[in-house]
């Protein structure tokens, strides 16, 4: 129950009509959040909403963006999903999470372009190490791999060769060099494939391309155990445009329930 409170005419003014009486928070569709931040009572209910991992402030949590990532969650049977504006935001999200200087990214040699890019001119940048091997070549993984290698990466059909990598092999054999696999799932989507079924640690989808389908909204998302994305969240880029993430993903998701 709210305190009543004696507040200027000026403090009354901004405060009419920001709630909404006899509101229901389970709507058939639901409502675009177009909101910075979430009102609270005092320090007692933020301590609270912080307690419940409620909502406070929108880059950190907004109701739109944790629908698309429980729905991707499920899709691709993971622990957590983070949502980002792209699916090369939740791709450098997630490997700059994972590396430092000194660290060694082992790459396939047939990725989309951009990621190429962010490889071999900004990763440098941040001392990290990246090699480009043929993922359906075995021998040529083993030989990439060395003593600092963290992280192979690669696409489950890659964009646009339509190269097809043995995910459950590349995930042994990067598990025994103690290195974690990160599976770009955006060409054959959960539907076709679940990249953290096989032993990948991470699965990137670009929700832009065949998730979406429409060609009208941009967007990423990155799933994985609870250990890994959860220290995301804090840094994550968000959606920039919340009337994509309901309008666009909303529906062209449904094909996938």
């Amino acid at each position: 129950m709210k305190k009543e409170r004696a507040f200027s005419r000026e403090t009354e003014i901004l405060h009419q009509g920001a709630y909404l009486q006899g509101r229901r928070d389970t709507p058939e569709n639901a409502p675009i959040y177009l909101t910075t931040a979430f009102n609270v009572d005092d320090l007692d209910d933020l301590e609270a909403t912080y307690a419940v991992k409620g909502y406070t402030y929108n880059r950190t949590r907004n109701p739109n963006r944790n629908a698309l990532a429980e729905l991707m969650t499920y899709l691709e049977k993971g622990q957590r999903s983070i949502i980002c504006g792209s699916g090369m935001a939740a791709i450098s999200t997630i490997l700059l999470s994972m590396l430092a200087s000194g660290d060694h990214l082992l790459a396939d040699s047939t990725l989309y372009g951009e990621c190429i890019t962010l490889f071999q001119k900004v990763f440098p940048t941040y001392g990290i190490e990246v090699t480009l091997v043929d993922f359906t070549d075995r021998e040529a993984i083993q030989g990439g791999l060395r003593p600092n290698t963290k992280v192979l990466y690669t696409e489950t059909i890659s964009n646009p060769m339509i190269t097809v990598v043995d995910i459950e092999a590349v995930a042994e054999i990067a598990h025994q060099h103690q290195a974690r696999l990160v599976v770009d799932n955006t060409f054959t989507t959960s539907v076709a494939m679940k990249p953290l079924e096989l032993g990948a640690d991470v699965s990137i989808n670009s929700l832009t391309k065949f998730a979406n389908g429409h060609s009208d909204a941009v967007a990423g998302s990155a799933t994985g155990s609870e250990g890994i994305t959860f220290g995301l969240m804090r840094v994550s880029v968000g959606i920039e445009n919340p009337d994509d993430l309901i309008l666009d993903f909303n529906e062209a998701l449904e094909v996938f329930k």
